[in-house]
C-alpha cells in the first residue's frame, strides 16, 4: 500500500478551499458515480483510492479510467484508508477520490441571449448552490452566471450536492452581476426576470424561452444594484393566498418551481 507524500496529501487538502482551487486550477471529486461524470468532462490528474474499495469498483468504472484523458488514461494510486480520510472533505468517505483540473467557460452574451439561463446574485450556501446547478442540468440550463461573492461551484460541499450535473452545466462568474444583467436586458429585448414578492403570478406570466433568470441570496434576495436593471419580477404564490404560511420560499426550491413552469408545455 502507497502512503501519500506530505507534499501531495498538502496539495489535496489545500483544495478545499477557493484560494487553494484558484491557486492550482484544480478540484476534487469523491464517489465514483460523480467522478464517472465529471471524468468526461474535464481531465482527472489523478485518482486516489483505497484497496477495499477498488476490490468492489465497477468493472466499468474501472475501464471508463484507462479510456479517459484523450486516451491517456489515469494513473490511480492506492491509499491507506487513514490517508482517505485526512485527504476527504467527507466526514464518511466513499473510498475514492479525483483531482481533475478546473475547465475553462467562454461567456458570450450573444450566445447566451438565444436560450434560457440562471444568473446566481450573491448564493451563499453550498447546499443550494448544488441544487440549483443540478437543477438546470435537469431542465436543460446549460449556463449559470453568477456574482462574483456566489459560493465557488467547486466548492467540495457544492460539487458532492450537485451529484455530477458541473459536467453539463457551466458556471460563469463575474465582477459585475449588473452590468452583465444590464447587457442581457438589452440583448433579449426585457426577457430578464427575477422572483419577487411584488411580482406577477407567475401562472399568468409566459416564462420566455430565451432570457436570464435572476436569483437572489437566501436572505435578503436580488440586491438593489441588479435589481435595478430587471424590470420584470414574478412571485411564486402560496396557496390558499389567504392561510398562515411561511415568510419565504428556500432559493434552490424556487429555482426548481421557476424552471418547471418555464418548461411547462403551453398550448
Amino acid at each position: 500500500m502507497e502512503q501519500l507524500t506530505n507534499a501531495t496529501r498538502k496539495l489535496i487538502t489545500s483544495l478545499r478551499t477557493a484560494s487553494g482551487r484558484r491557486e492550482n486550477g484544480l478540484f476534487t471529486v469523491e464517489g465514483h458515480r460523480a467522478i464517472s461524470e465529471m471524468i468526461e468532462a474535464t481531465e482527472c490528474v489523478g485518482l486516489y483510492h483505497t484497496a477495499k474499495w477498488w476490490e468492489t469498483a465497477p468493472d466499468e468504472f474501472k475501464s471508463l479510467l484507462y479510456r479517459c484523458n484523450n486516451g491517456r488514461g489515469v494513473v490511480n494510486t492506492p491509499v491507506t484508508a487513514h490517508d482517505m480520510e485526512r485527504i476527504s472533505s467527507m466526514s464518511t468517505p466513499q473510498g475514492v477520490l479525483a483531482v481533475m483540473k478546473i475547465p475553462s467557460h467562454k461567456l458570450s452574451p450573444t450566445e447566451l441571449s438565444k436560450t434560457l439561463s440562471i444568473a446566481l446574485d450573491c448564493i451563499q450556501d453550498p447546499g443550494n448552490m448544488g441544487t440549483i446547478i443540478r437543477l438546470c442540468d435537469w431542465f436543460g440550463v446549460k449556463d449559470i452566471v453568477a456574482s462574483g461573492d456566489t459560493v465557488d461551484c467547486y466548492n467540495p460541499k457544492v460539487v458532492q450536492s450537485a451529484m455530477g450535473a458541473l459536467a453539463r452545466v457551466r458556471v460563469h462568474y463575474v465582477d459585475d452581476l449588473a452590468e452583465f444583467v444590464k447587457i442581457m436586458d438589452e440583448l433579449t429585448s426585457g426577457n430578464v426576470i427575477s422572483t419577487d414578492l411584488h411580482g406577477e403570478n407567475i401562472y399568468d406570466f409566459p416564462i420566455p424561452a430565451a432570457g436570464v433568470i435572476v436569483m437572489g441570496n437566501e436572505g435578503r434576495g436580488v440586491s438593489e444594484k441588479v435589481g435595478r436593471e430587471i424590470s420584470r419580477h414574478v412571485k411564486i404564490p402560496s396557496y390558499p393566498a389567504d392561510a398562515a404560511h411561511v415568510e419565504s420560499l428556500n432559493v434552490a426550491m424556487a429555482t426548481g418551481i421557476v424552471l418547471a413552469e418555464a418548461r411547462r408545455p403551453r398550448k
